[in-house]
């Protein structure tokens, strides 16, 4: 998951080092509140545990540099192919 663009939350150094490791707990409720449907996303994929090679990631990502698509709809596409068979 940790090239899934839902699972990147950008933030200041401080905020990541000063707020989010420093109270997870709190920082978990601030995300599951501010963006429930990602949350809800992000933790049916954890429970799915499953792998994607990086060599598919990589000619995903050079797929839609070279056709000017969106990486994250790919993305999203390649894993609902995945989980649907």
């Amino acid at each position: 998951m940790e090239l899934d663009p839902s699972n990147m939350k950008v933030l200041s150094s401080y905020s990541h080092l000063h707020w989010w490791h420093k109270d997870v707990l709190h920082a978990t409720e601030w995300f599951k509140a501010k963006f429930p449907e990602r949350y809800d996303y992000l933790m049916r994929m954890a429970k799915l545990k499953f792998k994607i090679p990086t060599s598919t990631l990589a000619e995903l990502h050079e797929n839609t540099l070279a056709d000017g698509s969106d990486y994250g709809e790919a993305y999203y596409k390649m894993i609902q192919e995945m989980i649907n068979g």
